[in-house]
């Protein structure tokens, strides 16, 4: 009886973990605190950065939101080099600023559009 339970509650757990793994997951990474750092995205197993064209303010804005970090501070937003382990996952991203996550935004979709090597955005919110 307590191995069919046993049994039953891994199959449950191990269910769940395959359910997060396969969400589209948005961090800010290396910064000073949760909320300023290198925007980085999780899909399909992966992690990688979002590319910066046709970024702008109103980007910034829907970053902020879908962190729950606030408002982009002004002039904090910068290009940097970027990892090249980290592939570009999502680019071409055009958001007007009304939308609650990135995700919500226009693009192509993951991992079709080509970027130029070496740049990642990082951001700040307040």
């Amino acid at each position: 009886m307590w191995f069919l339970l046993l049994l039953l509650h891994t199959a449950h757990i191990e269910a769940v973990i395959a359910q997060s793994t396969s969400e589209n997951k948005l961090i800010l990474r290396h910064g000073s605190n949760p909320c300023e750092g290198y925007i980085e995205i999780y899909h399909e197993g992966e992690w990688g950065h979002v590319g910066e064209k046709y970024w702008t303010e109103n980007t910034d804005k829907v970053v902020c939101r879908s962190t729950h970090c606030g408002e982009p501070v002004k002039n904090s937003t910068t290009e940097a080099a970027s990892r090249p382990d980290e592939p570009v996952l999502l680019n071409d991203v055009s958001c007007t600023g009304n939308e609650d996550h990135l995700w919500k935004c226009t693009h192509p979709g993951f991992k079709v559009s080509p970027q130029r090597p070496g740049t990642q955005r990082k951001i700040k919110c307040s």
